[in-house]
């Protein structure tokens, strides 16, 4: 009897470390919201908070990769508002460095997106070798980054945001569609197609795995740890650049203070969808659904009319709750 009983209270447990927490926080956080507000599963604002997951979910796509390595980036936020205004700086003309052409508004626009891009993955660069090559701690490393980039974005922006920026920016990549889908989503599918294969099918992934579980026998087994270190910190610079592009395009203007939210969110929707922080865990669908939760959960306290500090709140709260309990649920029996 004694057995049975114990057999019975441990199979919620495996249950749970099977499926994770969140299908069940899920379950519990739609349940609630349409209860508070029936609006909140109508077609219209499911639609509204896909489109809303694009940003976060590619964020969180590569926040993931430093956590899968055993560490994590907190620059990512302050990437986004670089992004932004870089992207929109360049598109501008450089505010006097140069003389835009204004016949070639398209030139400008994917001049302004590639620099924005490009200077995100040099920074995720620097940040990965600092990590690889002195030992030096990802937190130290990626605090620190985050005020440098600050600092530059204040400077290039001169403190103002930018406006006036070419149509096609915002009617392309902010509001279009190809074939009724949002461009946007799309950018967020075939990223999300692109790290799947990385992650699955191929040597980086598993690479990236073995360094996460255990870096010093990833290096006696031949794996060039330094290497994938920095290829994990530049791909989650390279994404935040991208993200940052994207959300600037949905905006129509360069923003300093773009995104300043999204980097706690991006951890805890990487946390929540099953990279586990220490390393050697997480998966793409995974994060996807982390994103989706952490954007739905936004949109129902935006409809119960809670403000941004409320929602910081209940975010922090949530990471602490994903963390914890992942700790306990990997815990030896």
């Amino acid at each position: 009897m004694m057995d049975r009983g114990r057999i019975t209270t441990r199979s919620p447990l495996e249950l749970l470390r099977r499926v994770g927490i969140l299908p069940p926080l899920l379950i519990v956080l739609i349940t609630f919201f349409n209860i508070q507000n029936p609006i909140f599963l109508s077609t219209l604002n499911v639609l509204n908070v896909i489109r809303q997951t694009t940003y976060l979910a590619i964020l969180a796509m590569g926040e993931m990769l430093p956590l899968i390595v055993g560490g994590f980036d907190l620059s990512i936020g302050a990437l986004i508002a670089f992004a932004s205004i870089i992207s929109t700086t360049v598109m501008k003309g450089g505010m006097g460095w140069y003389e835009a052409p204004v016949f070639a508004p398209t030139i400008m626009v994917v001049m302004g997106c590639s620099a924005a891009i490009l200077a995100s993955l040099g920074i995720g660069m620097i940040n990965g070798s600092v990590i690889a090559y002195f030992k030096v701690s990802p937190f130290i490393v990626t605090i620190a980054t985050m005020t440098i980039v600050g600092g530059i974005t204040f400077i290039v922006s001169r403190g103002t945001n930018v406006f006036g920026l070419p149509d096609a920016f915002h009617e392309v990549l902010g509001a279009g569609t190809i074939g009724g889908f949002p461009i946007p989503i799309l950018f967020m599918i075939g990223i999300a197609a692109g790290m799947y294969v990385l992650m699955n099918r191929s040597y980086v992934g598993r690479y990236f795995w073995a360094i996460g579980a255990n870096v010093r026998a990833g290096t006696l087994s031949g794996i060039a740890t330094r290497k994938y270190i920095i290829l994990a910190y530049a791909i989650s610079a390279f994404l935040a650049g991208i993200s940052g592009v994207l959300l600037t395009a949905r905006v129509g203007s360069g923003e300093m203070t773009l995104g300043a939210p999204l980097m706690l969110r991006a951890i805890a929707a990487a946390v929540l969808g099953g990279a586990a922080v220490g390393g050697g865990r997480g998966n793409i669908p995974g994060v996807l659904l982390g994103a989706f939760f952490i954007t739905m959960m936004s949109n129902g306290m935006n409809l119960m009319g809670l403000g941004s500090f409320e929602q910081a709140i209940a975010v922090g709260f949530l990471l602490i709750l994903a963390v914890a309990t992942d700790q306990y649920l990997l815990r030896p029996r």
